[in-house]
């Protein structure tokens, strides 16, 4: 037995260094790649502008490359890896905004606003994401205040498919600004952001248990404290009965913590227990009992300390022959026990690999063209296994064309960074400004040129 442990490590070894050794690059799950023609990192906006017309190969944006689905990669495309194209231009704290370059990362920007007691308005909660790629797929985290980073966004400054550099804001090409928020690097490549910064404070964290059925009351408690900070829930694969309700609220206690989170290389218990959650049903049924007591233990910490999570803490040992991918689904509020409850039975029904589900709130946003939340919405957000290999993700593309059905006919809508298992049809439906988003591209990239998988997917020229 443990020879045949053996030489199946020593094959996935070999199939992994064979998937790195040639030209390709990879997406995050390590399952979708391309062929560039190039790969530029440029320094400069006019290093960009002179690249873009000299040539005219397709242009695809790359930031930290979180994305699952092919949305950074296109064969023979040019890639603008925009992770050297990262300072931080100006920090004004009489109006409190911060203008950097679109490749500076949130740990960049902590690092600078925190010893100024200074917090992002609004982010993911991981510190790893790009701003510019932040901004295109149009994030959102834990926060009560604003809806999606949209909110949050002042200006912005692009380069057009015809290397031109445009001013953006709600005002100043105003039709610029809100297609390329959410635009999957579809519209222009964003240069420069500048974005809203708020006081960093302590705050403090309370659980509440409760029954699937008492979602949405208990959620409109929550809402209604004026204190509110972040907020979501988890429900646990082998017991999904039952939400666990974490809420953070301003305080004046002290906090505990150090100011920020370590930075993270390798977590290798965590990655350990991930593989047994990932394989071992009893082991979901464990975390399920001992998570949830150990979150219920009192913890006063920084606002910023909350929003600095590495997302190295969720690194996997292996992404073959298994992966782990995220989906996320966008559910009107007054349908999230509809829809979890119909959640539950098809997840069940095809036997998916749920590692976790997590809910969010999102308040409404009239911002962005391609708009997930349009109205408040609860994000359900699912971190799952699959297989990593045609057959298992054919599989997995069925029952998720399901769920995606299943969000629509609840008013709701789905989310696009990840794999781009949803019908032309579906996508139309769950974005029904799907047009509106294609008459700005004609007008500021009649070419096409910048593009991507999902763009060549659901906008056909």
């Amino acid at each position: 037995m443990k020879y045949i442990l053996i030489i199946f490590i020593i094959l996935i070894i070999i199939i992994l260094l064979l998937r790195k050794k040639n030209s390709k690059v990879w997406d995050w799950a390590q399952i979708h790649s391309a062929r560039p023609a190039i790969v530029i990192r440029p320094q400069t906006i006019s290093q960009i502008q002179r690249i873009i017309r000299q040539t005219n190969l397709p242009i695809c944006i790359a930031g930290q490359k979180f994305s699952h689905g092919g949305q950074t990669m296109k064969d023979h495309s040019i890639q603008f890896d925009m992770s050297n194209f990262n300072q931080i231009i100006n920090l004004d704290t009489n109006t409190n905004l911060l203008t950097v370059q679109s490749g500076c990362t949130w740990a960049q920007i902590q690092d600078l606003l925190d010893p100024k007691n200074l917090s992002v308005a609004e982010m993911q909660s991981y510190r790893n994401f790009s701003v510019g790629g932040s901004i295109c797929v149009n994030c959102h985290g834990r926060g009560m205040k604003y809806g999606t980073i949209a909110d949050t966004i002042s200006g912005l400054k692009v380069i057009t498919a015809n290397g031109k550099l445009c001013s953006a804001n709600s005002t100043t090409n105003s039709d610029l600004f809100r297609a390329v928020i959410g635009s999957y690097g579809g519209i222009g490549l964003i240069v420069e952001c500048t974005i809203k910064v708020e006081p960093n404070y302590p705050i403090e964290r309370r659980v509440v248990k409760t029954s699937r059925s008492d979602i949405i009351q208990t959620i409109d408690q929550i809402k209604s404290n004026p204190n509110i900070v972040f907020y979501n829930a988890n429900i646990y694969p082998k017991n999904e009965n039952t939400v666990i309700h974490i809420s953070w609220y301003q305080t004046n206690k002290i906090p505990t913590s150090t100011r920020l989170q370590p930075n993270i290389s390798y977590d290798w218990i965590n990655m350990g227990l991930e593989q047994l959650v990932r394989r071992f049903d009893i082991f979901k049924l464990i975390r399920s009992q001992i998570e949830p007591d150990l979150l219920s233990d009192q913890q006063v910490v920084w606002k910023n300390y909350e929003m600095s999570y590495d997302t190295n803490s969720l690194k996997t040992l292996f992404k073959y022959p298994t992966t782990s991918i995220l989906q996320e689904y966008f559910v009107p509020v007054n349908q999230i026990e509809n829809f979890l409850n119909d959640f539950w039975l098809i997840i069940n029904h095809f036997r998916v690999n749920l590692i976790n589900v997590s809910l969010r709130y999102v308040y409404g946003t009239n911002i962005p063209i391609l708009n997930y939340a349009p109205t408040d919405r609860i994000a359900v957000v699912l971190y799952l296994n699959v297989g990593n290999n045609d057959l298992c993700l054919a599989y997995a593309k069925q029952w998720t064309r399901i769920l995606i059905d299943k969000a629509i006919f609840c008013g709701g809508s789905y989310y696009l960074p990840y794999l781009l298992f949803g019908s032309v049809d579906q996508f139309r439906k769950a974005y029904p400004n799907y047009k509106k988003y294609l008459s700005i591209k004609k007008k500021y990239d009649p070419q096409n040129r910048f593009t991507n998988c999902l763009i060549d997917k659901y906008f056909i020229f």
